[in-house]
């Protein structure tokens, strides 16, 4: 259960990865409403109710005080919190899952996104997931019991995304001297495939880019902590030391780059493959301004991604079955 588990991360971003226009269909949707909350006096209250935690549905209202306060929520709080945002309370899908992405501390563009369309029967077209009063009962052992306050019915939402084909990679010739770039998409420098160790190592966080809104503290700190415990394993690793740069979290990664190439005394940075998000947005924009400064950025996507993703094409089902056969090719 726990590798299927994990698994279902792999599909969702292998799946992300070919539809890469739901994400920025997401994007400017999301922002289209965030520019219309002031407007629109109606929605901006019954928004604000929702993420101040104050609905008075008394499960919806602690779990948004606990993913607030933590940072983390149940997965099938995480459901219930979905259905009730769009069901019960109305309340477009896309505010919801910004309003998650900007707290969980395992905030992840792939998952979080179309978990929140999966629930509005976007994803699997046509299914959707209704909370239901007798479940979240049975399954919080009677700490809540929202009898006659949720939505009796879930109608699936409408909208669709063409997919496209994987992003191909590059590859670092052996012998050529290269810094790593280490971001919150990967933290364990220790299993890429390097064909030489790296010479240096820079860490860069994307968590502010979430969301135009401000990101909550916890997210940003675990983001920052997690490329912070990363970069000190790639420095015991590789006997290398760490680029200073003014902040991890700063925005301008392309300066800290061209700082890092240039006083590491190299002309191609490494990192791991970034899958659609705000990671792959910050070097997307850094690439051109780079490769203008003579610098290549190689990414690397491993076994896993490269076994797992071509699957990720309909439903978990159809990749789930694969799942003994991905664990051999990765293990040989």
């Amino acid at each position: 259960k726990f590798i299927e588990e994990v698994f279902w991360r792999a599909y969702f971003k292998g799946w992300l990865e070919q539809h890469p226009g739901i994400w920025s269909s997401y994007r400017s949707e999301l922002q289209r409403m965030l520019d219309l909350l002031p407007s629109n006096s109606q929605l901006s209250t019954r928004y604000q109710s929702a993420v101040e935690a104050r609905t008075g549905i008394a499960c919806f209202d602690a779990w948004a005080r606990e993913l607030v306060g933590t940072g983390y929520l149940h997965n099938h709080c995480r459901m219930w919190f979905a259905s009730i945002w769009i069901f019960t309370l109305k309340l477009p899908w896309q505010l919801g899952a910004d309003f998650f992405y900007r707290h969980l501390l395992d905030g992840d563009a792939a998952s979080n996104t179309l978990s929140w369309r999966w629930v509005g029967g976007l994803h699997t077209k046509g299914k959707t997931y209704l909370a239901r009063p007798s479940n979240v009962s049975r399954f919080t052992n009677g700490r809540f019991d929202p009898t006659g306050q949720l939505a009796a019915a879930a109608p699936p939402l409408a909208d669709d995304g063409p997919a496209a084909a994987l992003r191909s990679t590059d590859r670092l010739s052996q012998e050529i001297p290269y810094g790593l770039l280490i971001t919150e998409e990967d933290c364990h420098p220790e299993s890429l495939d390097l064909n030489v160790d790296p010479v240096g190592v820079i860490g860069l966080t994307a968590t502010s880019q979430r969301s135009t809104l401000p990101v909550g503290e916890g997210a940003a700190t675990f983001a920052c902590c997690a490329v912070e415990d990363a970069i000190a394993r790639a420095e015991a690793k590789f006997e290398i030391d760490r680029f200073e740069t003014s902040s991890p979290e700063a925005d301008d990664w392309t300066g800290s780059l061209i700082e890092f190439a240039a006083a590491s005394n190299i002309k191609n940075i490494v990192t791991s493959y970034a899958p659609v998000g705000p990671v792959a947005e910050r070097l997307a924009a850094a690439r051109p301004q780079l490769g203008a400064a003579g610098i290549q950025l190689v990414e690397i996507r491993r076994a896993y991604d490269e076994a797992a993703w071509p699957h990720a094409t309909k439903g978990f089902f159809k990749l789930k079955a694969k799942i003994p056969k991905f664990i051999e090719r990765i293990s040989c």
